[in-house]
């Protein structure tokens, strides 16, 4: 990560990459942090974007500019939903199903 972009209404990471025709690739991720205090001089969030720390990326080769900070929300966040709810599905289906139905005959 090369800093953090004041844009809209928080500072947002902006990466640097070689992709893998050699292309150098920077772009402003769309997942930020809101801003704390007033205007853009307002600090960022403890434990926000640092400068120097090296993040994963993902991006199509066929267009890199489009690129991606990989966190483990985008990556896990609608899988885990889904699972999440089908379980609770199915603790529901169970209880129905052990006092007689859903009328409890």
């Amino acid at each position: 990560m090369i800093g953090t972009e004041w844009w809209k209404n928080g500072y947002y990471p902006v990466v640097a990459f070689r992709a893998r025709d050699g292309r150098e690739v920077r772009f402003r991720d769309k997942v930020g942090l809101p801003r704390i205090g007033q205007g853009k001089s307002a600090s960022i969030s403890v434990g926000g974007p640092v400068e120097g720390v090296k993040v994963d990326v993902v991006y199509d080769p066929a267009e890199p500019e489009r690129a991606r900070v990989a966190t483990a929300m985008r990556l896990w966040g609608l899988p885990a939903g889904i699972i999440g709810l089908g379980a609770l599905i199915l603790v529901l289906l169970i209880l129905v199903t052990l006092n007689g139905g859903p009328l409890g005959s």
